[in-house]
């Protein structure tokens, strides 16, 4: 397995944990859940889950691509 897969893992596994933080903090503004620690309330809780959905995506997809990239050359 090489680094770029294991960057892709690590971008599906942020982005799977954003999404859920995400729908668990629209559905329950009481459960902020993993990003409980930022002080800011609701609004806090709901932007560090969309930024690590976008980080994820932005980690998967460069895992993808350069995967692809690195078994072309190959």
């Amino acid at each position: 397995m090489g680094k770029w897969v294991t960057v892709q893992i690590v971008g599906v596994a942020l982005f799977v944990i954003g999404i859920q933080g995400a729908i668990r903090v629209l559905v329950d503004h009481s459960n902020r859940g993993l990003v409980s620690w930022i002080p800011s309330g609701f609004g806090g809780a709901l932007t560090a889950d969309v930024v690590l959905v976008v980080v994820g995506s932005a980690l998967a997809w460069l895992g993808d691509v350069r995967r692809r990239e690195t078994a072309d050359e190959q």
